[in-house]
């Protein structure tokens, strides 16, 4: 029996920053949510449920805590919204987006808000604590099988530079292509309006942060390989997730609610056309094999299979990047074109194997190679070709361009994927006729993966 259709019918982000006074990761949520429910051109008494994820910040009934806050199911006349809370890290902004499209197809919803948000940065949440609560989501310093040693704090990082250095130990990546896909990031995220080196709604240039005090808009790959600071054999800070306290919502209903709203100057609906989601252990097996990638794929094939669709259809990207290898890993898996100057694009974009990491990682780091030496000039600063059109990935950054609220992200380019299929990026950020885009969220050590394919136009 076919799914009912869900819409995106709102989508908005805060800024994103990491210096000045602490930030409150509820305040920030209830704003996102308020600036969503704007967007869609609706009341927040038309939502029947909320869809959320705990912070890093702290504290249980996260959920709870932001409809008190925001003020939801507190007239008589509207009962307190259903709410859903979802586990999943960095993978959260996907899954909850699939949990409200669920909501809605059951009938338990006719229209749901998806709010994710935290305070990480050094401004909001001491580097120590930030380091410890990382860590326990991981496992902690103290392992869980003798397949699964414990890592050296920060556990993170030291997770993914091993992946890194996997698929560079197997000759799937050159070095200079993680490199080249930070600065395409580091490009990108110059040119969006929200983010941590971005320019400000009047084209003021964001303040310098505490974190990456010495970070400019964009950097060449070269540049990164010399100057960045190791954090592993095959990582440099500028190429780890930048900490920053944000949020991000999105308004979703089925068709009833897309009536309900009229027209009138109201924004697109945006088709939730498929989803996938699939689970790994909580970090990779030791040693590291190919099937790490496994979850990644299967979320990735799930989500063209229920869209009817495949990576020639696809014209915008937003893999999950808090470390390059992640962000090409996945571009292997969703059997991303490889994009090039002028946008012209490659069906499959010359990966061969469609949806197997191992077999489409060198396909990625060259074509991330090929774009950042074509866009990012020596001295970091932006070429002729237009980054939207030539890399139309990450738009807005991603985690390592843009910023990463901890668990939030993925809602983040959720957003700024409407932001593309609604044609609303504006000059020079805008991926030309773009109609499909295709959104992943990936939780832990790729413990969790989420994928969407979003449709304009339906």
């Amino acid at each position: 029996m076919p799914r009912l259709p869900v819409f995106i019918l709102g989508a908005w982000a805060t800024h994103l920053t990491s210096s000045g006074p602490p930030r409150n990761a509820v305040f920030l949520c209830v704003a996102a949510l308020h600036g969503a429910l704007k967007d869609a051109r609706m009341r927040a008494t038309s939502l029947d449920a909320l869809v959320t994820a705990p912070t890093l910040a702290g504290g249980a009934l996260a959920g709870h805590r932001l409809a008190q806050a925001a003020g939801l199911g507190l007239s008589e006349r509207r009962p307190f919204p259903l709410i859903r809370s979802l586990d999943a890290c960095g993978a959260a902004g996907v899954a909850c987006l699939l949990e409200a499209r669920a909501l809605v197809q059951s009938g338990a919803a006719s229209a749901v808000a998806v709010v994710l948000g935290d305070a990480v940065s050094s401004a909001s949440l001491p580097t120590a604590a930030f380091l410890e609560r990382a860590d326990a989501a991981v496992g902690g310093a103290h392992g869980l099988t003798p397949a699964q040693p414990a890592l050296p704090s920060p556990a993170i990082p030291a997770g993914y530079d091993a992946l890194a250095a996997w698929a560079l130990g197997g000759g799937l990546l050159a070095r200079a292509d993680l490199a080249a896909y930070a600065s395409l990031a580091a490009l990108h995220g110059s040119r969006h309006p929200g983010g941590l080196a971005g320019k400000g709604k009047q084209g003021e240039e964001r303040p310098s942060t505490s974190d990456y005090p010495h970070q400019p808009p964009a950097l060449s790959a070269d540049t990164i390989l010399r100057t960045g600071r190791p954090v592993g054999p095959a990582t440099t800070l500028f190429e780890c997730a930048r900490r920053a306290d944000g949020a991000a919502a999105v308004i979703v209903g089925g068709a009833d609610a897309v009536r309900a709203r009229g027209g009138g100057g109201r924004p697109p609906p945006i088709l939730i056309a498929g989803g996938g989601r699939a689970s790994g252990p909580l970090t990779p097996a030791h040693p590291l094999t190919a099937a790490a990638w496994a979850p990644l794929e299967a979320a990735v094939a799930g989500a063209y299979a229920e869209a009817r669709t495949g990576p020639a259809d696809v014209d915008v990207w937003f893999p999950y990047d808090c470390y390059p290898i992640t962000a090409l890993a996945a571009l292997a898996a969703m059997g991303a074109v490889a994009p090039r100057g002028g946008g012209a694009r490659a069906p499959g974009g010359g990966v061969p194997s469609f949806g197997s990491v191992a077999a489409g990682l060198a396909a990625a780091g060259r074509a991330a190679s090929s774009a950042a030496a074509a866009l990012v000039d020596p001295g970091g600063g932006p070429g002729a070709s237009s980054p939207a059109a030539a890399w139309p990935v990450n738009t807005h950054g991603g985690l390592l361009g843009g910023g990463a609220p901890w668990a939030a992200p993925a809602l983040f380019s959720v957003v700024e994927a409407a932001v593309q299929l609604r044609g609303e990026a504006g000059v020079g950020r805008q991926v030309p006729g773009a109609r499909v885009a295709v959104v992943q969220g990936n939780g832990g050590i790729l413990s969790e993966q989420a994928v969407a394919v979003l449709r304009a136009g339906e």
